[in-house]
């Protein structure tokens, strides 16, 4: 995917937030490697060894190395039972500087409150800041899957691509601490290790996903884009939630109190009033192992 036209604009919703990619992504179907991706059992928190991740690359493969939110092997979309319409809401904590630092009280304890199963994306940056709300949220939101956004929250790039005027990440071990730095710091946290990655601004390449497989867990991108970091209205959010399909994953953000964000999110589950079910990734996800 190429960055959009409008430079300008774009720079300033980054100022504002994270992750300002405003493409009508609703809808589409992940491309998930033919590989079984083989999950990190490990509850103790030991280190992986990245020369053994290295070593399982396939090093005879022609990569595509563009930066994308739809590179091969990321997961946009979710395959639900079908019985009843289920969605995804996820929200991110990025922790960039200046705003993205916040953290909206609000809206997560509106969540826990009312018992909504969430997807909650936390960069390492963002934790370290808001050391209380990530003890409150762990201590409180049994309804809430914290997962992995990354250790310094940029692209995941195996060449150092850039997007939004942020680089990327260059080299597998650069992609390999991105992940591991900041999974290690939520498995002392958490007790376990996250099984999701989303990378700073949802970019990556195919090379670095699939990198990132190999260390036993999957990179989760987004098929509706909830809030453009933070920027939509209170309608607009709303009606993209309402909008959603079934499978699909919703992008939002927590770390912003400044926003409309919240309110969106409570119209939009008020206005479903039970008609959809609100599910967690990991149940859907894990279940796929064998």
């Amino acid at each position: 995917m190429k960055p959009p036209i409008l430079i300008l604009v774009i720079s300033v919703f980054w100022m504002l937030a994270c992750e300002v990619n405003d493409k009508n992504a609703n809808h589409a179907v992940a491309d998930i490697e033919d590989q079984e991706i083989q999950f990190n059992e490990d509850k103790s928190c030991q280190p992986l060894s990245f020369d053994s991740i290295l070593s399982k690359l396939d090093s005879t493969k022609t990569w595509n190395t563009e930066l994308s939110i739809e590179a091969k092997g990321m997961i946009r979309t979710l395959q639900t039972p079908g019985t009843e319409k289920v969605i995804f809401l996820t929200f991110d904590a990025c922790g960039q500087g200046g705003l993205s630092d916040g953290y909206d009280s609000v809206l997560v304890k509106y969540l826990i409150e009312e018992q909504i199963p969430t997807t909650l994306f936390i960069s390492r940056r963002w934790a370290l800041k808001n050391p209380q709300a990530l003890n409150f949220i762990i201590q409180n939101g049994n309804n809430i899957d914290i997962q992995n956004h990354g250790t310094q929250h940029i692209p995941l790039s195996s060449v150092g691509s850039s997007i939004y005027e942020i680089k990327g990440t260059t080299g597998m071990k650069e992609v390999f601490d991105e992940v591991e730095i900041s999974s290690d710091f939520f498995c002392s946290k958490l007790g376990r290790r996250p099984k999701f990655f989303r990378p700073g601004t949802a970019y990556s390449d195919e090379m670095a996903v699939h990198f990132v497989n190999k260390m036993g867990y999957k990179v989760v991108s987004y098929s509706v884009l909830g809030d453009a970091g933070a920027t939509f209205k209170r309608e607009r959010i709303k009606r993209n939630i309402l909008n959603a399909q079934d499978g699909d994953i919703i992008l939002m953000h927590f770390n912003h109190p400044e926003s409309e964000v919240f309110l969106g999110v409570k119209d939009a589950i008020e206005e479903l009033n039970g008609s959809v079910k609100f599910g967690l990734i990991s149940d859907f996800l894990l279940d796929e192992r064998k």
